[in-house]
């Protein structure tokens, strides 16, 4: 599931459900991320909905979205944590703090692309923690409850 911007780049579009930022959502979408969730295909989600955001000097995720705990419930998914250790330039953490504090919309997102290209040839750490139960998502939390507890699961891979 990605923002449909990332969708020019070649050799994505196959691998990828577009999620629109900007406008109208396919009418596809929901049969796609049905498709998708009910596939064997390992699902790749960003919980967060949105590239993290530096606050205070420290790179982090806004809080979490519920979608991936309620939809590996659902479909009796394990989830499998994985931290990807990469960051992105300083230029686009200030226009995503400016865009978030004074604009409507997300600007941003506009240079996601220029931002992966910046990032060619380069080595990340990426780190992929055990794998947890979707039965582990009982009732004895909320979903954005058990969201959050992912969350810091990642965060300390």
């Amino acid at each position: 599931l990605v923002n449909d911007l990332l969708m020019i780049l070649p050799g994505l579009a196959p691998l990828c459900i577009p999620i629109s930022k900007t406008g109208k959502q396919s009418r596809d979408f929901p049969k796609m991320v049905e498709a998708g969730f009910g596939s064997q295909n390992h699902i790749l989600m960003f919980p967060a909905g949105l590239c993290s955001r530096r606050r205070n000097g420290k790179i982090e995720d806004i809080d979490w979205k519920k979608t991936f705990i309620t939809k590996s419930v659902e479909t009796k998914r394990d989830v499998v944590p994985i931290h990807f250790g990469g960051q992105n330039s300083n230029f686009f953490y200030r226009m995503a703090n400016f865009s978030d504090r004074f604009l409507p919309f997300n600007l941003a997102m506009l240079f996601l692309v220029d931002e992966m290209y910046k990032n060619v040839h380069k080595t990340f750490r990426v780190s992929i923690g055990k794998p947890i139960p979707w039965q582990t998502f009982d009732k004895s939390k909320t979903p954005m409850e058990w969201a959050q507890f992912v969350k810091e699961q990642v965060y300390k891979l």
